[in-house]
């Protein structure tokens, strides 16, 4: 509970820029976070694909 009262105090508190770079780093987190996922799923689905296919077939494809 202390540590609410700290918020409080004038010195604690951030400048208006410093808020607008911590807002813009956080909404730029939540922009390129799920990206970075879906790419990342997208990029082992497909080597994983492409390793089950060799594994399966014994002999290389040419697309992956």
């Amino acid at each position: 509970m202390e540590r609410r009262d700290d918020f409080n105090m004038p010195e604690v508190k951030m400048d208006k820029i410093g808020m607008q770079q911590w807002t813009i780093a956080i909404s730029a987190t939540v922009i390129l976070t799920p990206r970075k996922i879906l790419l990342w799923e997208i990029f082992s689905h497909t080597v994983v694909y492409c390793l089950r296919k060799r594994w399966k077939w014994g002999k290389k494809e040419e697309n992956c």
